[in-house]
């Protein structure tokens, strides 16, 4: 998996907008989507206990080990129109 640094600020600053600095961003694989799978973003105050954790850029993300084997090809990065940050978007690295 791999989260753009402008994607990282955007998590970041909606951290602390919402007074979660010291969540996790938890990423996973939910439901289908055209490509066979959705993914879920949510911030939890702790990882589960089967989680795997990384730190990309000051970012602390967790995600399952089974969900993790599907999200090696993800790219998180953000959507922009007329150079405003709209959300995030999710790709497959290549795709972008």
């Amino acid at each position: 998996m791999e989260i753009t640094e402008e994607a990282v600020e955007v998590i970041k600053q909606t951290m602390q907008l919402q007074r979660m600095e010291r969540f996790f961003f938890r990423v996973g694989i939910e439901g289908n989507s055209r490509d066979g799978r959705g993914y879920a973003i949510q911030f939890v105050d702790e990882p589960r206990l089967t989680d795997d954790v990384l730190n990309i850029s000051g970012l602390r993300v967790a995600t399952s080990p089974h969900d993790k084997v599907f999200l090696s090809d993800l790219l998180i990065d953000v959507s922009t129109k007329d150079g405003k940050t709209q959300g995030l978007i999710f790709t497959k690295k290549g795709d972008k």
